[in-house]
């Protein structure tokens, strides 16, 4: 995957947002690894989470936790969703994985009551 590669280059020079939007071009295919896919999409969120605390960066961090969330990774998306504040979706998105555990103690986490 060369958009990876690229990615990572970008960020060793610290472009950033430019390695963000690489990572945002990666799509899943017949043929890819998705465990680098999962990988380059939590690095861009990551990114996104550290260096950018606008809406760019809550939306992008959105837009790789529904990208992670089709690919079968509904932890990790679950995850980034409650760092941006999406907290339903959090939920959903762990109903979605059957995580009932999870998504029994996060809405108990959310809500004590």
């Amino acid at each position: 995957m060369e958009l990876v590669d690229q990615g990572h280059e970008l960020e060793r020079i610290g472009e950033n947002k430019a390695a963000i939007e690489c990572y945002l071009k990666l799509q899943e295919t017949e043929d890819c690894d998705i465990k680098l896919l999962a990988k380059a999409w939590m690095r861009g969120a990551n990114l996104a989470l550290n260096f950018f605390k606008d809406d760019y960066g809550e939306s992008v961090v959105g837009i790789f936790a529904g990208k992670l969330g089709s690919i079968g990774y509904h932890s990790e998306a679950a995850g980034l969703l409650i760092d941006i504040g999406r907290h339903q979706e959090c939920l959903e998105e762990l109903i979605a994985g059957e995580l009932w555990e999870d998504a029994e103690r996060t809405a108990h986490e959310l809500d004590p009551e």
